[in-house]
């Protein structure tokens, strides 16, 4: 693999003899990161020009079209198993955040069961990502209902990905604030009946909206 070469311009603060190992790192992992957030502070942002749009446009019911409704039933899927994962997760300890300590540090009997917590859930965190990322592109304040369950569910994802990610709990923590903003406004507009009406074409599309409710 091709490393970047060290350049005392670009990294002063870097000691000449360091390993390029460092600057290869950064050139695939941190400029990951960098585009991943970036990602999801646009559309955190689209998402709260939404919540302007739908308060300032005249209500009126619009026709899902077929990529869409195949999306929002997807989301309304992984939106239902990752409630599902964290239930499991807090029946460790009672508490999110140490259940996902003690996985992170295999601190459970049977180390198969803590890799698949922890596979499971990162994988559906970052399905759920994308699908928040592709819904905020939309027009979504044209479905208010939805959006509100957008919202809570990405309330619910950078919840976790703070505990997953001591390192970047500031960022996940802030943007977690930035949604429960968000649902607040939200729910002044929309009462909250109005988020299980919109998921109650079956059992786990009813769970999933009274989980986010309480």
């Amino acid at each position: 693999m091709k490393t970047m070469s060290y350049n005392n311009d670009y990294y002063p603060y870097i000691d000449p003899e360091f390993d390029d190992n460092f600057l290869s790192w950064y050139e695939l992992e941190g400029i990951s990161k960098i585009s991943e957030h970036s990602r999801q502070i646009r559309s955190l942002l689209n998402y709260k020009s939404a919540t302007i749009r739908y308060f300032y446009s005249n209500a009126s019911t619009k026709t899902l079209n077929s990529k869409f409704l195949e999306n929002k039933k997807e989301f309304e899927l992984k939106g239902f198993q990752l409630i599902k994962i964290i239930n499991n997760i807090k029946d460790l300890t009672g508490v999110l955040e140490e259940g996902i300590i003690i996985l992170q540090n295999d601190a459970l009997d049977n180390y198969k069961i803590t890799k698949a917590y922890l596979i499971e859930l990162k994988k559906v965190i970052n399905e759920l990502f994308i699908k928040i990322h592709f819904f905020s592109e939309q027009d979504i304040h044209q479905f208010p209902r939805f959006l509100i369950v957008i919202i809570k569910i990405a309330n619910e994802v950078c919840k976790v990905q703070k505990y997953l990610n001591k390192e970047f709990s500031e960022f996940y923590q802030e943007l977690e604030e930035n949604y429960s903003n968000l649902e607040r406004e939200l729910n002044v507009m929309l009462p909250k009946e109005s988020v299980k009406n919109v998921m109650n074409r079956n059992n786990k599309n009813k769970l999933l909206a009274e989980e986010l409710l309480q």
